[in-house]
């Protein structure tokens, strides 16, 4: 009997956010091959269109949307959902990372970075979780936390001026201790994953010279992460396999992360 890593998951729609490049990107591929029904979500248009020549079939949608603008993350969950489009889980890798040093922080930025990161994570869920108690068939709320919601930065002595970004992904962790426990009686399993530093443009954002290879000596591995070794723990969150995980953060740091 062979065991597929995305069983159950067939023709079943699943929401992605950040999915024009890096984890959300390599994230829609996955599920686009496991056979899922990808609606995918990103403020960069371009991006999305590279996504949906990658894609398999034409059942997939791409959708444009600029996720801190709360009010408009219910609706676009509903039209996204109707016509009995048997939603089954939300992947929500998407985020944004202002590198400053922490006398540089204004409220701007800190709102900023709070609105994509916290806010839209707990109201984004919240439609999701929503929907999938009215359609009683059970799902997934799959966020993404970091590894500095535990212990700050991998480098030591510095934040990598991620002190806002660092905020943001400890209360992501709340979110779902919470949301677990809310919808988890309905079967709607809801869980976090913990990257440690991850090869995409985001972690580039801002590093000086240097940096990135002090980034792969701080892991036990010797490497950062790719992001497709963050899109296969989603995917298997999402699928049979992990029928029993609930309110767990899962680190998928190479190491750096010790919980």
């Amino acid at each position: 009997m062979s065991i597929l890593l995305g069983q159950g998951i067939e023709n079943k729609l699943v929401i992605v956010t950040g999915a024009a490049s890096g984890i959300g990107f390599e994230t829609a591929l996955m599920f686009d091959k496991v056979g899922a029904k990808v609606a995918a979500i990103d403020i960069n248009k371009e991006g999305l269109d590279t996504l949906s020549s990658q894609l398999s079939n034409n059942e997939h949608e791409f959708i444009q949307q600029d996720l801190s603008k709360i009010d408009e993350v219910s609706s676009l969950v509903k039209s996204l959902s109707g016509n009995d489009k048997n939603l089954w889980a939300l992947i929500h890798p998407a985020a944004y990372l202002k590198r400053q040093s922490t006398s540089e922080v204004t409220e701007e930025d800190w709102d900023a970075q709070m609105s994509v990161n916290l806010k839209a994570s707990f109201f984004l869920a919240r439609a999701c979780g929503d929907i999938m108690k009215e359609q009683d068939k059970g799902g997934r709320i799959i966020l993404f936390t970091s590894g500095a919601w535990l212990m700050g930065s991998a480098m030591g002595d510095t934040s990598m001026g991620a002190d806002v970004y660092t905020a943001s992904k400890g209360g992501v962790v709340s979110i779902i201790r919470s949301f677990a426990k809310t919808y988890g009686k309905h079967n709607i399993l809801v869980n976090a994953i913990a990257p440690g530093q991850v090869n995409t443009p985001m972690q580039h954002i801002g590093l000086e010279p240097g940096i990135s290879e002090e980034m792969s000596k701080a892991c036990p591995l010797g490497r950062v992460s790719e992001p497709q070794e963050q899109a296969s723990v989603a995917v298997f969150l999402a699928s049979e396999h992990a029928s029993f995980i609930n309110n767990s953060v899962i680190n998928v740091s190479g190491g750096i992360l010790g919980y």
